[in-house]
């Protein structure tokens, strides 16, 4: 955690909000996974829409990308 500046005294701690450092990394981290999986999935020409959309977490395209897996084996 980095305090950041936001207004006012320098010396009130209540001018000061809290800024988690890590959340940037995870989000780096979220996009290089994500595209790693959506290139994988493109060489071997099994495309899932959802899972390259822009836009939407990993999680939720994940998720997406698992339900759609699901019914297709449950569809043979």
């Amino acid at each position: 955690m980095t305090p950041l500046f936001k207004k006012g005294g320098k010396l009130d701690a209540g001018n000061y909000r809290a800024v988690s450092l890590t959340c940037v990394l995870c989000k780096i981290m979220e996009a290089i996974i994500r595209d790693y999986i959506v290139d994988q999935l493109n060489e071997c020409t099994f495309v899932i829409e959802s899972a390259s959309v822009k836009g939407l977490s990993y999680t939720t395209n994940l998720l997406t990308a698992f339900e759609r897996w699901t019914e297709w084996l449950d569809q043979g």
